[in-house]
């Protein structure tokens, strides 16, 4: 079983979604890309399974809590003791918007950040 433990810190940049699709690699390479873009609303996560039906990982929220995701072709889905998810979500923004409101937060500080970046481009000599 391949486990893969990432941090984020306050002071990390979130991961740039440039690489490419690994359209080959469902529901686990999309699990993990999906948390890849998302890392700035984590406090962590790991990638606890992928086979090619589903993909897992547990997922530390800014609130200091925990919860274990799961996604399949349905979508993603919150795992709880039972192994039978409650919810179907159809993003992964969705679902941590639906549980973490220190996610909402985070999102809207790092779309503020890449705003006031294009500014100061634009307001640059020669910027567009």
């Amino acid at each position: 079983m391949h486990t893969q433990s990432i941090e984020v810190s306050s002071s990390s940049k979130p991961v740039s979604p440039g690489s490419p699709p690994m359209h080959n690699d469902f529901p686990g390479g999309e699990l993990e890309n999906a948390l890849k873009e998302h890392a700035f609303g984590l406090s962590r996560y790991e990638i606890l399974h992928k086979s090619p039906h589903e993909a897992r990982a547990r997922i530390a929220l800014l609130e200091g809590k925990a919860v274990n995701v799961m996604l399949t072709t349905s979508g993603y889905s919150i795992v709880c003791d039972v192994e039978s998810p409650a919810r179907t979500f159809e993003s992964l923004d969705d679902l941590l918007l639906s549980v973490s409101p220190r996610f909402e937060e985070a999102r809207q500080q790092a779309l503020l950040a890449k705003l006031q970046l294009l500014a100061e481009q634009q307001d640059q000599p020669g910027g567009s």
